[in-house]
């Protein structure tokens, strides 16, 4: 059995290989598409290879949703985070593959799957306890758009079905903050504690949990007042890892004189120069679960019941906003990809503050209009 590798592009390829012959004697050839570098492909080769030799593979003319999907999550687990493959994975097999896997994947059709949304809808939960969230929904969207975009792009069908179903609208809505009375009732609620410095770190310079918890003391400048965030902890099925941030790039904040002090002062008290910033007592990575769970109760404690830890990057955000700070540089200090994101989770803050702007430029233009008049 022979394959060989077409060059598509400057980062794709083309799998091909003579499969057995049909039982009416025709010639057949398996096609798969592939994207990342010449040895990605060769490996891709082999294992379509070992596939067909051993029984394993199937024709896509025969093949099933869920059958595919299993296909799917094996292709894209190298490219994905372990966590982001562990939500994945749990989606398809827990919702996607019960509900469309027996369809043909040539033959599933738009109506297919708006039926498996209305009905997760209504009755989704595996609790029997009712209909599942517009959002929960709208995440099973997302991942099968994607799996069947995936499908048409390898060539295994011409059309990607959920490109004509119409998923659930969520309304966007307004995370909870704090005021600054609240920040400081927490802030004195946790000093002493553990959890004093995260929660510092997030409410005064809008890191995220995992970013938190994988600062390590030489990414802190003190004298400089500068952190840098390059890496991030994840809690996954084996366990915790280490990963780039969520954008994928590091970025370097600039912190306040005062958090700095803070943070000079718990350094000289923690004994310890490298390493973890926020550490259990054998300095490995803090538990995302189980400071949650702490967390909520110093949360309860101040009177915050409404607010989750993530909560405290928005209080940053709102702050710095209120604070005339401008949204390209907050979208910075987050580590959001696009300022497009910072003004669609914000922009109900930044919305007012265009009247601030309307009031200066009539000071500057308003006594010349008049003077032309």
């Amino acid at each position: 059995m022979r394959g060989h590798i077409r060059k598509r592009g400057k980062s794709s390829w083309s799998l091909v290989v003579d499969a057995p012959r049909a039982e009416d004697g025709r010639r057949r050839q398996v096609w798969r598409s592939v994207k990342g570098n010449r040895r990605t492909a060769d490996r891709e080769l082999a294992k379509l290879l070992d596939e067909i030799q051993s029984g394993t593979w199937i024709e896509p003319s025969k093949m099933t949703v869920g059958q595919y999907l299993h296909q799917w999550l094996e292709q894209i687990k190298p490219a994905v985070s372990r966590k982001t493959f562990e939500r994945y994975a749990e989606i398809a097999r827990r919702s996607l593959i019960p509900a469309l896997g027996p369809h043909k994947l040539e033959g599933v059709r738009p109506m297919a799957i708006q039926g498996f949304y209305t009905e997760a809808l209504s009755s989704g939960r595996k609790d029997g306890g009712g209909g599942l969230s517009a959002r929960t929904v709208l995440h099973y969207h997302r991942l099968l758009h994607k799996a069947l975009a995936d499908a048409v792009r390898w060539q295994l069908i011409a059309r990607n079905p959920a490109d004509a179903v119409r998923p659930p609208r969520v309304e966007r809505r307004e995370r909870p903050t704090l005021n600054l009375e609240e920040v400081g009732r927490l802030l004195a609620l946790a000093r002493g504690t553990r959890y004093y410095i995260p929660i510092l770190l997030a409410v005064g310079c809008g890191l995220r949990r995992g970013e938190i918890f994988g600062l390590d003391w030489e990414d802190v400048d003190l004298s400089a007042r500068l952190v840098r965030v390059r890496r991030s902890v994840e809690q996954t099925g084996d366990g915790l890892r280490f990963k780039a941030p969520k954008s994928g790039r590091p970025r370097t904040i600039r912190i306040s004189p005062s958090i700095a002090a803070e943070l000079r002062s718990y350094r000289s008290e923690q004994g310890r120069i490298r390493g973890l910033v926020c550490c259990r007592e054998d300095g490995q990575p803090l538990h995302p679960d189980s400071f949650s769970g702490d967390w909520r109760k110093i949360r309860d404690r101040a009177g915050v019941s409404h607010i989750t830890f993530h909560d405290l990057r928005h209080t940053y955000a709102m702050l710095q906003l209120l604070a005339g700070t401008h949204p390209k540089v907050l979208s910075e200090l987050l580590g959001h990809s696009t300022i497009s994101i910072t003004q669609d989770l914000y922009g109900h803050v930044t919305a007012p503050m265009q009247d601030g702007a309307a009031d200066r430029m009539e000071e500057l233009l308003g006594p010349i209009l008049r003077r032309v008049n």
